[in-house]
């Protein structure tokens, strides 16, 4: 994969003290990964509920993103706050949507063991993804079908723990739990540890790919995503609280 990769543009020295200005920017970019992969499985399973076939024909076959929605929605119903909640939104024959929404706003109010198993989960999405799903996750641009796909090669027991996950943090949204808060500046020096701990070449490649997403090649962008969730549940704490909390923002 190395050899592929466009040469950096950080210096040596500039990867060896990355508390500088350009860790900023990453810092952003880090919390979009985060957001454009939570919100992937409801999106994979808009794919999966279609007439049309997605991927390999499977005639005789559910699709396990359906199926394990529609055992957690049967679970949503059965709560008085969500069916109020359900009733005043938009689309009240449409439950995913909601949850969906409520997941999003709800995922920082989970406690931080939920949050440090999500980001172990969204890097084995991203590490069993081909390469151009992979960096299409990174740069915030994977189309639903890749997203399906990439669900899809999780083990039964980690795509139930992903959804698990999703319907606990729309649980903590209708219950308004209380969640703790990190600031910027811990985002930053926590982003700025996890580079520091990687090699200098590996620090330059990443601080490269984080500073131009766009332009980044593939073999850059997925080596980047797996990078980042490998990394952050091996930081140790505080670090890794303190990331795996980022990830989950709105």
């Amino acid at each position: 994969m190395d050899e592929h990769r466009a040469e950096p543009t950080p210096s040596r020295e500039g990867a060896r003290n990355p508390p500088g200005l350009w860790v900023v920017f990453p810092v952003a970019v880090f919390l979009l990964v985060g957001l454009c992969v939570a919100a992937a499985i409801f999106r994979a399973r808009e794919v999966g509920t279609r007439s049309e076939a997605v991927g390999p024909a499977r005639a005789h076959e559910d699709d396990p993103l359906d199926v394990a929605w529609k055992r957690r929605i049967g679970q949503f119903q059965e709560m008085p706050e969500f069916r109020e909640a359900l009733a005043r939104s938009s689309s009240p024959e449409e439950p995913v949507p909601l949850v969906r929404a409520l997941s999003a706003k709800g995922a920082a109010r989970l406690p931080d063991d939920a949050l440090l198993q999500r980001v172990s989960l969204l890097s084995a999405v991203v590490e069993r993804a081909d390469v151009t799903t992979c960096a299409a996750i990174f740069r915030n641009t994977p189309t639903a079908e890749q997203l399906h796909a990439a669900f899809l090669k999780l083990d039964p027991e980690a795509l139930d723990a992903w959804i698990d996950l999703t319907a606990r943090g729309a649980v903590a949204e209708l219950k308004q739990a209380e969640g703790p808060s990190v600031s910027e500046t811990d985002v930053t020096d926590a982003l700025a540890a996890l580079v520091k701990g990687l090699p200098p070449d590996e620090g330059e490649r990443l601080s490269s790919a984080l500073d131009d997403v766009v332009h980044a090649s593939d073999e850059d962008a997925c080596w980047a995503a797996k990078t980042l969730y490998g990394k952050v549940t091996r930081m140790g704490d505080p670090y890794d609280r303190i990331l795996a909390r980022a990830l989950a923002r709105d």
